[in-house]
């Protein structure tokens, strides 16, 4: 009997110990759980910090006005760009395959001209590295951007001026009036003529649907008449329209601008293609800062060009806000809808309240 109790008060011990021993080693293993969630929230946060860092440095950095260098080649070309990167590469052939040799990463635009927007040079092909003074950075409707220096400017046959300084000198009051104009054809585009052309197919939809409605022959023909009438008038409106659109855009084109690349190449093109001109190495930081600030806005205001890849970006943002607002108004009231049903009327199952839990959990 003795025996029998004191097996029971040695048990009875060891699981009092056990359970003490358990209730300090979950305590213990609770507090390193909670400091290994604290440190990965935390290393969450940094690495999400980090990268949003780096996309503003590489992103805001872009619309930076680098300067232009000219680079003189061994072989006896020139090259005239913006340096966008330099790396160290392994030379391909010869000797010096297993040694790495640096090498630039120009912009040298002129799409329309060499076929090529970049370009790869190897530091040992360069003989000399320049930065003229007088370069110029034309940014264009079409074709990206155009490095060279300014040759003529001309208005059909007529040579108006020759020479760098002479044609920028002419050439910056121009692109001012030729700026006005572009928004002029644009606003005719968009609004005069848009607006006939909606008022035309109307009409001719009203007109289709006439053979659809019940009508007697005579009202058919009657309304048929008048609809014709309208979309005669309203089609002399559009031609009229259409003449005067296509004289303003003869005088948008009538001034070409003759530009000289680095290698002696000549492009002409219309003076109202041009975005903006600029000489890169002629401008101080607040003129870069204040070029930086107009790019920055373009990009976000204005709408895209070149196929998209060019220009802004507002239709994508209003587009994107627009939809966020039609989320918001759907989802509020159907949310609040869901809710009361679940709390007040939705029987009180697993699966309600799985689908609580999730909601909870966003």
């Amino acid at each position: 009997m003795i025996n029998v109790i004191d097996r029971r008060v040695r048990r009875q011990a060891r699981s009092t110990t056990t359970f003490g021993d358990y209730r300090r080693r979950s305590a213990a293993v609770g507090q390193a759980l909670t400091w290994l969630c604290g440190g990965a929230l935390a290393l969450n946060l940094l690495l999400v910090i980090s990268i949003l860092l780096l996309l503003a440095w590489n992103g805001l950095s872009y619309f930076w006005q680098k300067d232009l260098i000219e680079l003189d080649l061994k072989d006896g070309r020139k090259v005239l760009g913006e340096v966008w990167s330099q790396e160290q590469a392994a030379a391909q052939t010869g000797a010096q395959a297993a040694a790495a040799i640096d090498r630039l990463r120009l912009k040298i635009g002129n799409r329309d001209v060499s076929g090529l927007d970049f370009v790869w040079i190897d530091a040992k092909d360069v003989a000399g590295r320049t930065r003229p003074r007088d370069v110029v950075l034309l940014e264009r409707l079409e074709w990206g951007n155009f490095y060279g220096t300014m040759a003529e400017l001309r208005k059909g046959s007529q040579v108006l001026a020759t020479g760098q300084d002479a044609v920028w000198k002419a050439f910056e009051p121009l692109h001012e009036r030729k700026l006005k104009e572009r928004r002029a054809i644009e606003t005719m585009e968009q609004g005069a003529i848009g607006d006939v052309n909606y008022v035309i197919e109307r009409l001719r939809l009203a007109e289709k649907k006439l053979d659809l409605e019940n009508l007697s022959p005579a009202e058919r023909e009657r309304r048929k008449a008048a609809i014709e009438t309208q979309v005669a008038a309203d089609q002399a409106r559009y031609e009229r329209l259409a003449a005067e659109l296509s004289r303003m855009r003869e005088r948008f084109q009538a001034e070409t601008l003759v530009m000289k690349t680095a290698d002696g190449a000549t492009k002409e093109m219309p003076v109202g293609t041009v975005v903006r001109a600029i000489q890169p190495n002629e401008m101080g930081s607040l003129s870069k800062l204040g070029l930086y600030l107009s790019r920055s806005s373009e990009f976000i205001s204005a709408d895209p060009r070149e196929s998209n890849t060019e220009g802004g970006i507002f239709p994508a943002i209003f587009g994107t806000v627009l939809m966020v607002f039609l989320m918001s108004f759907a989802v509020a009231p159907l949310g609040v809808l869901a809710a009361l049903y679940l709390r007040e009327y939705a029987r009180q199952g697993p699966l309600v309240r799985m689908v609580r839990i999730a909601v909870n959990n966003l």
